[in-house]
């Protein structure tokens, strides 16, 4: 509850504000004092709370962000912050780029009713785009924000209204690989990382029923085929994916984005002579070959490309100054438009 009091008076002092409804603020533990006292004109949709800071510009597209799983918007705080610098410092009062953030209580060490269905989810994200006139926008998502991003990028019509799409630590490529179901809920846990995982997140009441009740890998899972089929549409796509990530093979990931090599999972007994499943490239011409150009990449702004990071872990990349600033130029250059 500190958590979440200090993060809504942080987004409110940066400028943005909070729209939700009072009876779902109210049927949620801990309690959310500052959400039910400053909460904004009513929702368009019904179960999608958000913090909104309104857009105004007719030459620039606007962003929607959708977070992880953990407590919240906490970790972005910054990184909403200086991308609303980066974009709207110097810009006049109607040339400013609007930042949407959907909040997910299911995933944020809440108690609360059930996440929405991925129906319902398409159907109130088109009430609430409608409702402020944003046709097109650059979509933004994080860890477990991919699966909404996929919800969204496979269907036909909210993907013809995304122009530009930026994955963060993304859990939905290559999800029919054991990697991520295994390291997020069956992993035993040895070091700091993955204790804090299993414990924080794996083990919270309110994410347990989101994976076990209510997540279906094919819904969830982004095929290469599909990215590539909108990226030939003319959406520009970033994935970041960084080395040291303790949930998602990013190298296998980064390999079967941009050079189609499908890993395959093996079983390898580790230090202390526990079986664990591993990606595998199918042979050693393909591992010597995988280590390349495209992690040292540059960025261009055109078609598919990868950011990579190789001492960051699962989420870090919010940590990080110089990390951040290369998202955020991302996203400048995304919401010039096409």
């Amino acid at each position: 509850m500190l958590v979440d009091t200090a993060t809504h008076a942080r987004l409110l002092w940066y400028g943005m504000k909070y729209h939700g409804t009072t009876a779902a603020t109210l049927a949620v533990f801990p309690p959310r004092p500052l959400a039910l006292a400053s909460s904004a004109a009513p929702l368009p949709a019904r179960d999608l709370a958000y913090w909104l800071r309104p857009h105004t510009s007719k030459t620039r597209l606007p962003i929607v962000f959708l977070h992880g799983i953990g407590v919240g918007l906490h970790p972005y705080i910054d990184f909403f912050h200086e991308t609303d610098i980066a974009l709207n410092a110097c810009a006049d009062a109607d040339d400013q780029v609007g930042i949407l953030v959907v909040e997910v209580l299911q995933i944020s060490s809440r108690l609360t009713s059930a996440i929405i269905t991925r129906i319902n989810f398409l159907d109130q994200m088109t009430t609430m785009l409608d409702h402020y006139g944003w046709e097109r926008f650059v979509l933004v998502s994080h860890s477990y924000g991919s699966v909404l991003s996929t919800y969204m990028l496979t269907d036909e019509v909210m993907a013809s209204r995304t122009a530009a799409m930026m994955l963060i630590d993304p859990v939905t490529i290559l999800l029919h690989m054991p990697d991520v179901a295994y390291n997020f809920t069956a992993r035993q846990p040895r070091k700091a990382n993955e204790w804090q995982l299993w414990y924080f997140a794996s083990k919270d009441p309110g994410v347990s029923h989101v994976l076990g009740r209510h997540f279906f890998w094919s819904q969830n899972i982004l095929w290469r085929e599909q990215i590539l089929e909108l990226v030939k549409g003319g959406m520009r796509m970033t994935v970041s994916l960084a080395q040291r990530d303790l949930i998602v093979d990013t190298d296998a990931v980064g390999s079967y984005l941009t050079e189609n090599k499908m890993p395959d999972p093996v079983v390898v007994r580790g230090e202390t002579n526990q079986k664990r499943m591993e990606l595998r490239a199918r042979d050693e011409k393909e591992k010597v070959d995988a280590k390349v150009n495209w992690k040292t990449r540059k960025f261009s702004g055109k078609g598919l490309e990868i950011l990579w990071w190789d001492d960051l872990d699962h989420a870090q990349v919010f940590d990080v100054p110089g990390a951040r600033a290369k998202l955020v130029d991302v996203l400048v250059e995304y919401c010039k438009g096409d």
